[in-house]
């Protein structure tokens, strides 16, 4: 099955089920549509996401202090190569990525820091927290207190 088939397979699927392109990507109520759409036409969630997540539009945006990487909206990290890279967590539950610098060393970098420097760049002395209540790296689920 080709991406245009996929696409038109699952915007069935979002009217059969009367839902909207319109969800919160990172919040349960997304992952549950995520996974009722896959359910219903045969496909990973995996495979399902990558297409709703282009169907509502991923952005992406230079990552402050590593020109060669780019963030998008929804916490995903391409490298210098082009490709998406892994994520991992570190002691503290946070989710990173392990770019390399400039002079060839190895950096970790706090994906929610570098969506909220890329996307809603908050001011001096603003907090910025989750408001879904849960810990998921997108635009869509942080904000300015």
């Amino acid at each position: 099955m080709n991406m245009n088939q996929l696409t038109n397979k699952l915007i069935t699927s979002i009217e059969l089920l009367g839902e909207d392109y319109e969800a919160t990507p990172g919040t349960k109520d997304y992952m549950g549509k995520v996974r009722r759409i896959a359910k219903i036409i045969d496909q990973p969630t995996k495979v399902v996401d990558m297409v709703l997540k282009k169907a509502i539009g991923e952005e992406w945006k230079a990552v402050k202090n590593h020109p060669t990487y780019k963030i998008s909206n929804f916490g995903r990290v391409i490298g210098r190569n082009g490709n998406v890279m892994s994520t991992f967590y570190d002691c503290y539950g946070r989710e990173i990525v392990d770019p390399m610098t400039e002079n060839g060393k190895h950096k970790h970098l706090h994906i929610r820091s570098a969506v909220i420097k890329a996307f809603i760049k908050p001011k001096k002395g603003q907090r910025v927290q989750y408001l879904h209540g849960e810990k998921i790296n997108t635009v869509y689920n942080l904000g300015i207190v």
